[in-house]
């Protein structure tokens, strides 16, 4: 039955069938993952992109080593999808690639869902280099979201600084993070802020 599915998502006219057979494999969980894993190498973009997407909503951490691959996918949807899966499976695995995501200087994505993934996963090691990247105008809002999850007390001052960005939406998230920091800090008051 999994092998059918999997065969299922390269049918390029029956977007319908595809969808079902996503959430198909989603729901078989931990038991499509050896099949799913051999077709992170798939021709098709389009596959490998569904077969990215599946792994990290099973969050299966067999799935990171080939997740951290697929971030040199040379299509850019596929790395993007990579860094948000490996966010899903909060593996610190994942850090370093994804940090080396996230100083690239080339335009495009995949640097602003490294951001997001190193906040998921919350491992200090990457706090130096989310730091650096609060200067890139583009990653200001999932940097400063990262720090907030990560929560580390050292990153007051940038957060603080957020709360008078001209942008709103900075603002807002500099907000939240101060606050996931504060809560952080002092367990007692999580339930009463």
């Amino acid at each position: 039955v999994i092998a059918q599915l999997i065969k299922t998502l390269s049918l390029h006219d029956n977007a319908g069938a595809r969808k079902a057979a996503i959430e198909a494999l989603v729901h078989f969980g931990a038991g499509a993952v050896n099949a799913l894993l051999p077709m992170l190498g798939d021709s098709d973009a389009d596959v490998r992109k569904f077969i990215i997407d599946i792994l990290g909503d099973i969050r299966d951490h067999r799935a990171v080593p080939g997740l951290i691959l697929a971030l040199q996918d040379p299509d850019e949807n596929i790395r993007v999808a990579s860094a948000e899966a490996l966010g899903k499976l909060r593996d610190p695995r994942a850090v370093d690639a994804l940090l080396a995501c996230l100083q690239r200087t080339d335009p495009g994505w995949l640097d602003y869902a490294a951001a997001e993934a190193l906040g998921e996963i919350g491992d200090e090691r990457a706090l130096g280099p989310l730091m650096t990247a609060l200067g890139r105008i583009t990653l200001r809002e999932p940097v400063l979201e990262a720090l907030g999850k990560i929560g580390n007390e050292n990153t007051l001052a940038p957060l603080v600084a957020g709360l008078s960005d001209p942008l709103r939406i900075v603002r807002e998230v500099s907000m939240a993070a101060l606050l996931a920091i504060y809560r952080k800090s002092n367990p007692a008051t999580r339930q009463t802020i």
